[in-house]
């Protein structure tokens, strides 16, 4: 998205160097390319994975060749837009290096984030899900979109940080670490043989099994962190397009329980064509998987977690907002799944921000009065805006204070899946 930060980056560049180009990539140059052309001190744009275009196009501007032909990339001459031919992803994940965290001060991005490493194993989603870029992403590239490193490499990656860095847990941000069943029990045997870091990451409840989650556990994984998205089945299912159950979702987070490793349920509030009473399924499908537990994440903070949908440019679910005739004006800055952009009928933008404003009070206030307490303060507008601004390492000290309360009251694990 745009922002003050990248509009003052933009001048900058051409301040420095007004005949040196400049190009865009990423999530919203891939699916909102044309909007990205549109700012003027944008030459091109990368469109899916830059690793070898990027390259590509930095050996021709070396070599004074012409540009205008480089796979991956849109420009703009004249006033028009020359769209090349996509290009293949990248198959081999292990021919690429290691990331140059070094580039920038990673040490201190671990520091404030309370000695936690983010990496990822892969690229990639198998799944559509109507308000994720995943399938458009797809479309940017040809060949396999969902790839994992190997397990050595990924392993490999692990013992290039801890030689040049210090941390004390991992954060595996792919967005279905579970995908490839195969892959993750032999991580899973692998993992502990070399390292005891604790680690939490991303998966479907579709794509984990009993086995899976003995081998997440026993390797030193905390915490899962599973999409509900909606709890009334149709909304899921056809809005979502998302082909799973409310039951599942509950059958998976109490195996995880019992198992010792905490389910974080993500959760959306605001989707098209959702209802106040539509919602109300969300809240009791989170009060069932949060009966005898509060949640808290290093990783991913305080849960179940909730969201107001954002319609995303290039998804299938902005298209449907649009036709509808419910987006709002977009502004310059999105605040990231904290404000509505769309106006419906049927759940207005007050309903839905008193809806995430109170989401974990309600989801608590049975069970556990004092946490749906702290959360009533918690998700408040006022507090919300004060930690949206005090520094970064004070912010992760207030999530790891209320891990480690959490991690105190939590029910003794059992030994198995049944």
């Amino acid at each position: 998205m745009r922002s003050a930060d990248d509009a003052a980056l933009r001048q900058m560049a051409k301040a420095w160097r007004a005949d040196v180009p400049v190009f865009a990539g990423g999530i919203h140059a891939t699916l909102a390319t044309e909007d990205v052309l549109s700012v003027p001190e944008i030459d091109g744009a990368c469109r899916g994975e830059g690793e070898l275009a990027f390259l590509e196009l930095l050996n021709k501007l070396d070599h004074n060749a012409p540009i205008e032909d480089t796979a991956g990339f849109w420009f703009k001459r004249d006033g028009e837009i020359l769209r090349n031919r996509r290009r293949p992803f990248i198959r081999d994940l292990d021919s690429l290096p290691y990331m140059d965290r070094a580039a920038i001060d990673y040490q201190r991005t671990i520091d404030v984030n309370n000695d936690l490493v983010t990496t990822m194993v892969g690229r990639g989603c198998a799944y559509e899900c109507t308000f994720c870029a995943n399938a458009q992403l797809k479309a940017a590239g040809t060949g396999m979109y969902v790839r994992n490193r190997s397990v050595d490499n990924a392993l490999g990656d692990l013992e290039e940080m801890a030689g040049r860095f210090h941390f004390q847990y991992i954060n595996f941000r792919d967005d279905n670490f579970s995908w490839n069943r195969p892959w993750v029990m032999e991580f899973c045997e692998k993992y502990p043989q070399k390292y005891s870091w604790p680690f939490d990451c991303f998966s479907r409840s579709d794509t984990l099994d009993d086995d899976q989650m003995r081998a997440l556990k026993e390797a030193g994984c905390r915490h899962v962190f599973l999409g509900l998205d909606a709890g009334n089945d149709r909304i899921r299912r056809d809005v979502l397009n998302k082909h799973t159950s409310a039951r599942e979702m509950i059958d998976v987070c109490d195996k995880l329980n019992r198992l010792g490793i905490k389910a974080v349920v993500s959760n959306i509030v605001g989707l098209p064509h959702e209802t106040p009473k539509d919602f109300e399924d969300t809240i009791e499908v989170n009060r069932r998987i949060h009966e005898k537990q509060v949640v808290f994440s290093p990783a991913f903070g305080a849960a179940p977690k909730i969201w107001v949908f954002v319609p995303f440019p290039g998804t299938p679910l902005h298209e449907m907002c649009a036709k509808e005739g419910w987006l709002r004006e977009v502004p310059g800055d999105f605040r990231i799944y904290r404000e509505t952009h769309i106006e419906m009928p049927q759940f207005t933008p007050k309903q839905i921000m008193r809806a995430y404003r109170n989401f974990r009070f309600n989801v608590y206030k049975r069970r556990h009065p004092f946490w749906a307490c702290i959360f009533r303060l918690y998700d408040t507008a006022a507090v919300t805006w004060v930690m949206e601004r005090i520094p970064d390492y004070w912010f992760g000290q207030v999530r790891r204070f209320f891990a480690a309360i959490s991690h105190r009251l939590r029910p003794a694990p059992t030994p198995a899946v049944h």
